[in-house]
Order: structure tokens, then sequence, then C-alpha cells
């Protein structure tokens, strides 16, 4: 794939820090290569992605097809965050979290199970 996606953690409208331990707690075990502001992960199926990471949000660069969209959905529940996907809609874990989000999202906002195959699908088909 040739895009980025981003998951965002919001807070009343604002964005909102990510638990930086919690992160790399799902991250480390994909970890194939890392400098301090981006990690290489290779999932179990050997698709692969970069992620940037600051202190706001991650930006996950280039996903593969398959294994990285699970860590992906990991990411989603562990961090509490959403996905943005530019040119589609603004991925939710569970309704509640479309009350964080700032206005201009909420509206298109869709909520998808949280599986791989499920973000991957939703991400696609738009």
């Amino acid at each position: 794939m040739s895009y980025s996606i981003f998951l965002q953690r919001f807070a009343q409208g604002k964005p909102a820090p990510l638990d930086e331990a919690a992160t790399l707690e799902v991250l480390h075990p994909f970890i194939v290569a890392q400098d301090s502001t981006s990690v290489f992960i290779r999932a179990r199926d050997g698709s692969e992605a970069e992620i940037y990471r600051d202190p706001s949000g991650l930006m996950i660069d280039r996903p593969e097809q398959g294994g990285i969209f699970d860590i992906v959905a990991e990411l989603i529940n562990r961090l509490d965050v959403v996905l943005l996907s530019p040119g589609g809609p603004t991925i939710l874990r569970c309704e509640a979290d479309r009350s964080h989000l700032p206005n201009e999202f909420q509206n298109d906002a869709i909520v998808v199970e949280l599986s791989g195959a499920a973000i991957q699908c939703a991400i696609e088909s738009f």
C-alpha cells in the first residue's frame, strides 16, 4: 500500500497524549529497526510498515496488507485512539469515542470491529 494512516487520541475535541509505554509494549515484538522517531515493524505474516511516533499520535506509513492491520487493531484498542485515513472516514473502536472527536470528524466517523481484516476493509473501501 502506498498511503499513510494516523492513530490519534482525542479528549474533549483536542489531541491528547498517547501512553508511550503501552505503545512500545504492543510494538516491541514486531520491531526490526528503530531510531529516535520511528520504528520499522514486521508482522508474523511478513507484512511490514514504518511507524513514526510523536507524543500526540502515530503515523503508519505504507502499511502492507495482512498482519500489520492486526497490530493496528491492537494499538487502537490498547491506546484508546481513533484511526484517521486521508480520503476515508475516521474509524472508531466504539460509539463512545465519537464525543471526544473534534466537531469536523464526528459526522463521518464510523465504528468498525477491532480486527485487522475489518479495519483494512474499511480503509480500502474508500
